[in-house]
């Protein structure tokens, strides 16, 4: 009897010992997708839409006829549009560095020549290259704030620009003048792995001093502000 017992004993012993004994927990791997210390080229893509802006002109002197006519000042108000940006840059960790060639249409509402309101057809197209610095504000998490600013070239382009002015008559305004441009981006990014990114934001363009020429008339243009929303993803390779 006491031999079974003991051996009932060495039994539960054995089973509940193992019980009593804290285990050490494997743990998850986890998948750092907080990018806090990444770095390396990437390539991004972004879809936008172009608020509607304003071409303002003023023009310089010139005859009609025999008769001088002061400067008459013209603006060509657009419809919202749409555009398309593509980069390609390099990470280093927080800050962001790329080169951007982009692409933006908006179709001609009307014009106002001083002060008059006419209908007119037509579209103005902008291509853009600039250089672009970020910074993105890290936050421990998969969400990360970015603001950037840029530089480069513009080209904007008076695409088939009919319109009958009180002046002139009938006229086409096809067209195009290259200049200096400024941007400044603000938006939010998502990690959805290291390498894979997509984002929303804020895009201001400005572009400065283009001149443009109608029925042999030279016209200045004041600076354009081009207001985009935009969408877009960024890969890093």
């Amino acid at each position: 009897m006491r031999k079974v017992q003991r051996f009932g004993l060495a039994i539960l012993t054995t089973v509940a010992l193992p019980l009593m004994v804290t285990p050490v927990s494997a743990q998850p791997v986890q998948f750092d997708v907080t990018n806090d210390n990444q770095t390396g080229w990437y390539g991004s893509i972004s879809p936008r839409a172009s608020f509607g802006y304003d071409l303002d002109l003023e023009s310089d002197d010139f005859e009609v006829g025999t008769t001088t006519v002061d400067s008459v000042d013209i603006s060509v108000d657009t419809d919202t549009g749409f555009g398309i940006n593509g980069a390609v840059g390099y990470q280093f960790e927080d800050a962001r560095a790329e080169l951007e060639l982009g692409f933006g249409t908006n179709t001609v509402d009307d014009v106002t020549v001083d002060g008059t309101e006419v209908d007119a057809d037509g579209r103005l197209n902008n291509w853009t290259l600039a250089a672009n610095g970020y910074y993105d504000i890290p936050t421990g998490s998969a969400f990360r704030p970015y603001v950037g600013a840029g530089v480069g070239i513009a080209r904007l382009v008076a695409d088939d620009v009919s319109v009958d002015l009180p002046v002139l008559g009938g006229a086409d305004l096809d067209d195009s003048g290259v200049s200096f441009i400024f941007q400044a981006q603000a938006g939010l990014a998502y990690d959805f792995t290291e390498d894979a990114s997509a984002f929303v934001g804020y895009r201001l363009q400005g572009i400065p001093g283009q001149d443009f020429s109608v029925a042999d008339i030279d016209l200045n243009a004041d600076t354009v502000l081009i207001h985009s929303a935009q969408v877009g993803a960024r890969y890093r390779f």
